[in-house]
């Protein structure tokens, strides 16, 4: 486990809202600036990889209002970190 991974574990286990689920609390967590620019990339990497594994990725919607699709948008919003812009 790389030290940014433990790191994020350990955001995990301590979040203030044990209930929140952890694809959500990442999300937040990187739109609130928890994390560092430099590190942004690379926390979405993990998160990307929790979804993959939750069957929450997303990258195309087939809904008539895909901005109400949410794990698409939560998708679309990790991409964006991933290439770094934003």
């Amino acid at each position: 486990m790389s030290p940014l991974q433990r790191e994020v574990e350990e955001f995990l286990l301590n979040r203030p809202n044990q209930q929140e689920a952890e694809i959500p609390t990442l999300i937040n967590s990187l739109l609130q600036g928890v994390w560092p620019a430099d590190k942004k990339p690379q926390v979405a990497a993990l998160l990307q990889e929790r979804m993959l594994a939750a069957g929450k990725w997303r990258p195309h919607s087939h809904a008539k209002r895909p901005e109400r699709d949410y794990p698409h948008q939560d998708t679309l919003q990790v991409l964006r970190w991933l290439e770094g812009k934003d």
